[in-house]
């Protein structure tokens, strides 16, 4: 533990006893200073309970004095002192509310201080009374007069002690609970102080330590400074002659750099040169592919419609045979059309400015998959469309590449009892890679890369019709849009055709049209 740690744990503990004894004396003083005003509070039970005594003894005494007096001043003081009694009573109620035995005496007191009050002013105002003037013996005909009196001041002398002694009781209580609080708050002082002392003598003892830690650490690095001073001249000796060296090696290099930047400017300048000359070759070859396909439409032309002349004219005049040959030239002939097509469709793409801007793939995979829903072929096919992200290219050239994995998927899912194609991207690539997925017949994997050449096969044209164009079209496309292709298969299980269409760096640009030219061959 370091010193600062110490400190601040000695420091820690002694703010929270602080704050511990300030809690507890606060706390204390406060339940005394509550106990006292319960004792303040018995104070006034008490002594609204003796005047409620002295204007029951003065309201005797004044029944006695009228009676032998009938003097009208000692009625109005009998008025006062009843009234005083009432008021003592309703006081004691007020103060009394929260002490349930309290009340219940008074409870028992209210009822019989109003019959004595009663029954005493009925005896005042009887007319025995005022024929008894003068006569020595009128206070005993006011006792005989109110023969219940006695029993009820009885009664009330007796609930006025019980409450005085419920309440010496209750100020007992109070001034031992006073006495209590405030020999636990010496009690918490004294342990705070104690631990306040403690913790004092901890942190001397802590710093002395320190000191003399600090002390010998201060012998150890003057000795150590002392070493360094000498290692750091040697050192310096060590890196001065090291730095020559250095600057030896600096000059080396400045003249390898130089070479390299010369050899760079060469190589860019190869680059470029290469690059334009496979820009030309690729511009020939779809020149060279057009025109191929529009000179090979002639002859067809001339095959077809002669092929279809000698059958409607000459047909019942040919064998069976000959007509079999017939049908095979006519079919043939159309295959060798849509080949053409396919060509053209090919050189189109490759010779089509490029147009790009922000395309919806989701929209476009939704109206490409539209296209194929109610047709023969997309019956009962189950689409399943993943969210898909946003990009930038050519929205009709995108359209292409979807219309022929389309088909490519729908083609090799034909005759499965449930057909199921998927469209969908990968998050985790940057950019984002694309993908159609289907569970049709799929392709033995060793022969992937030869999917995307022209007039390649994997399967034979009796089971599946084509022209082996579609995938090199596709491929041609994501090119020209700086991606990549790729495909991923099982014999049974259904194939995925996974594509980008990011940029391209300069050199895997010039692999791609190197690839083009071999595929236009």
């Amino acid at each position: 533990m370091t010193f600062q740690t110490k400190l601040a744990t000695a420091y820690s503990l002694a703010v929270v006893i602080l704050c511990a004894m300030c809690v507890v004396s606060y706390c204390n003083a406060t339940k005394i200073e509550e106990t006292r005003q319960w004792g303040r509070h018995s104070s006034a039970v008490l002594h609204r309970n003796e005047a409620l005594a002295e204007n029951l003894a003065r309201l005797e005494e004044i029944s006695f004095e009228y009676a032998g007096t009938s003097d009208p001043q000692a009625l109005a003081s009998l008025d006062v002192a009843r009234t005083g009694a009432l008021s003592a009573a309703h006081d004691l109620r007020s103060l009394t509310a929260d002490n349930l035995s309290q009340q219940q005496r008074l409870g028992l007191l209210d009822p019989k201080l109003v019959r004595y009050l009663g029954l005493l002013r009925e005896a005042i105002m009887s007319p025995a009374i005022a024929t008894a003037a003068g006569n020595a013996h009128a206070p005993a005909t006011v006792r005989a007069f109110l023969p219940e009196r006695a029993a009820l001041s009885h009664d009330i002398s007796d609930l006025i002690q019980q409450i005085n002694a419920e309440e010496d009781r209750l100020s007992l209580v109070r001034r031992q609970a006073i006495d209590e609080a405030l020999r636990r708050s010496s009690g918490y002082l004294a342990f705070g102080y104690a631990s306040a002392i403690f913790l004092s003598v901890v942190c001397i003892l802590i710093l002395r330590g320190e000191m003399r830690h600090r002390a010998a650490i201060q012998n150890e690095l003057e000795k150590a400074q002392v070493s360094l001073e000498h290692r750091v001249h040697e050192r310096t000796e060590d890196l001065r002659a090291a730095n020559l060296a250095l600057q030896a090696q600096i000059e080396e290099r400045k003249r390898a750099e130089r070479q390299v930047q010369q050899l760079n400017a060469s190589l860019e300048i190869r680059v470029e040169e290469r690059t334009a000359e496979l820009t030309q070759v690729v511009n020939e070859l779809d020149s060279f592919c057009y025109t191929v396909s529009h000179d090979l439409r002639a002859p067809l032309r001339h095959v077809d419609g002669f092929s279809r002349i000698l059958e409607s004219e000459f047909g019942a005049e040919l064998s069976d045979e000959a007509r079999r040959h017939l049908r095979r030239i006519v079919q043939a002939v159309n295959r060798m059309g849509r080949l053409i097509d396919d060509l053209l469709d090919l050189s189109r793409i490759g010779r089509k400015k490029l147009i790009r801007r922000r395309v919806s793939v989701q929209d476009l995979v939704e109206r490409s998959v539209a296209n194929y829903r109610d047709s023969p072929d997309g019956r009962g096919v189950e689409w399943r469309i993943d969210p898909l992200p946003d990009f930038d290219c050519d929205p009709g050239l995108l359209e292409v590449v979807y219309a022929n994995l389309i088909a490519n998927a729908v083609k090799f899912t034909r005759g499965l009892p449930h057909r199921v194609i998927q469209f969908g991207a990968l998050d985790t690539s940057s950019p984002a890679t694309l993908f159609v997925r289907d569970n049709g017949v799929g392709f033995d994997p060793k022969y992937a890369d030869k999917l995307f050449g022209a007039f390649q096969r994997l399967h034979p044209e009796d089971d599946f019709e084509g022209t082996g164009i579609g995938l090199a079209t596709v491929q041609r496309i994501v090119l020209r849009h700086g991606g990549s292709i790729r495909a991923e298969s099982q014999p049974g299980s259904g194939a995925t055709f996974y594509f980008t269409l990011g940029a391209q760096t300069e050199g895997a640009l010039a692999r791609k049209l190197e690839e083009v030219k071999h595929v236009g061959v």
